[in-house]
């Protein structure tokens, strides 16, 4: 299948543990592996967090007994999948400025259809394009950096996870990077909106 199963510095017990987790998986009904209702139940059970920041509800375990599978998309995956579609359109810009080809007039207009998008992106997912988190209401802030982004004098982009203390690289969890998104965001409103007040 193309599968790796096991690293191989792993111990001889780990690899064999890891060969036989997979056939068991690949042959048992699916609701009894890991991934199926039994490995949702117990999950749910233990309240353990999936890479998204997920937990699985009650109702949620019992319908995949049910056959039924509800997915809830969190605000990381929305985040992720952000990241990814600015990425594609990064990329899709560099490739016609970068085009020897293509007159200044085309690259220009690619780089502002690419603000404008990224402007939109923005308004959509802020946490994938913006250093802070939208607040309720008319943000004043949160406008400031969307016009900013829109004008391309817009250079920063929302925290790392990952962050090094003592030379160790460390990621974040998901609840330390929320809780640190979070009071990030409130220095950055505190700090910008006298001076956005101000402006108009």
């Amino acid at each position: 299948m193309g599968t790796s199963l096991y690293n191989q510095l792993d111990s001889a017990t780990v690899k064999v543990a890891n060969v036989v987790e997979f056939l068991v998986n690949t042959r048992l009904p699916t609701m009894l592996t890991r991934q199926g209702a039994r490995g949702q139940t117990i999950g749910m059970l233990a309240g353990r967090e999936d890479r998204w920041g997920r937990k699985i509800t009650p109702v949620q375990a019992a319908g995949r007994w049910l056959g039924i599978n509800i997915i809830s998309v969190s605000p990381e995956q929305t985040r992720a999948i952000t990241e990814v579609r600015a990425q594609d359109l990064r990329k899709e810009m560099y490739r016609v400025k970068n085009d020897p080809c293509k007159s200044e007039a085309a690259k220009a207009a690619a780089e502002a259809g690419y603000r404008e998008k990224i402007a939109e992106l923005a308004g959509e997912a802020p946490a994938a394009i913006l250093p802070i988190k939208k607040k309720p209401g008319n943000e004043v802030v949160f406008a400031a950096l969307i016009e900013m982004e829109r004008q391309g004098i817009l250079r920063t982009g929302p925290p790392s996870r990952s962050i090094e203390i003592g030379g160790i690289l460390a990621t974040l969890t998901m609840e330390l990077y929320r809780e640190y998104l979070g009071k990030s965001s409130d220095v950055i409103h505190r700090r910008m909106e006298p001076l956005v007040i101000s402006e108009k």
